[in-house]
């Protein structure tokens, strides 16, 4: 693991996804540590109350697999590609802000997710992510080393991993905004 950071987040807010279990919760976590004010943003709210105490293929005409056979792999690797082009289309909105937005892989985290599927493929990979698998403090230290490193600050609409910048095949701003404006749609009143 890489060397802990002594940053002073006092002051800051961050906005934590996922923050009711594994890297979310680390992130979450690890950024309290550092004295920032955290919004920890969850699906299930009794996980995200207790916790408080891959991508490809994207189509765009077909999120909500209508049209396509059921996939969890591929349902799960839409939506990590769908997080990043959603990154980089609310860095762009929030240019000029002093707000950054930087999408992140922790890399092979073993968490909770592995053992979700059912079946024995689920069972081997909650295994496999048991035995080789990074702690979920681990795939963690990105996320806090960008809300809190001098080196990070004002780097915005990029993608990392353990905690360097690196090229995204996903980066297509034209999709991106399509991608905003179809979830824009979705979640109108």
């Amino acid at each position: 693991m890489a060397e802990p950071l002594r940053a002073d987040l006092s002051g800051k807010t961050c906005l934590v996804t996922g923050a009711s279990a594994g890297i979310g919760l680390a992130a979450a976590h690890g950024l309290a540590r550092l004295g920032a004010r955290v919004v920890m943003a969850v699906r299930n709210p009794e996980k995200g109350e207790k916790a408080r105490q891959l991508a490809g293929g994207l189509d765009l005409t077909d999120v909500q697999f209508e049209r396509r056979p059921w996939s969890g792999r591929s349902a799960y690797a839409q939506s990590k590609q769908a997080d990043r082009m959603l990154t980089w289309a609310l860095a762009r909105r929030l240019s000029g802000t002093g707000v950054t937005a930087n999408a992140m892989h922790p890399g092979f985290v073993a968490t909770e997710i592995f053992g979700k599927g059912g079946g024995l493929v689920s069972l081997f990979a909650s295994v496999y992510s048991k035995l080789r698998g990074r702690r979920p403090e681990e795939g963690a230290d990105t996320v806090v080393w960008l809300a809190a490193s001098p080196d990070a600050e004002g780097r915005s609409g990029l993608f990392w991993i353990d905690r360097q910048e690196r090229r995204c095949r996903f980066r297509d701003e034209a999709g991106e905004e399509a991608l905003w404006a179809l979830c824009r749609d979705m979640t109108a009143g």
